[in-house]
């Protein structure tokens, strides 16, 4: 958490899992949970997607969550 807000406060790189970042992107849990969500949507300027293919498919759960990100 403290690296997320770290990352929300100024320019910074945070690496993360694909399937990790659709788990933390979902709008179920509880109040930190949403904090984190918020985080991870709202304050990148920059995503980079190590494996493209990954993430290709308007069906793919990864690519749902991608979606999400407000840039």
């Amino acid at each position: 958490m403290a690296k997320l807000k770290s990352c929300a406060k100024s320019k910074s790189v945070l690496g993360i899992r694909y399937d990790l970042f659709r788990i933390l992107t979902g709008e179920y849990g509880e109040a930190n949970k949403k904090e984190i969500r918020e985080i991870l949507l709202k304050f990148p300027s920059l995503v980079v997607c190590k494996e493209g293919h990954t993430a290709r498919y308007e069906n793919n759960l990864v690519w749902k969550a991608l979606k999400k990100v407000e840039i």
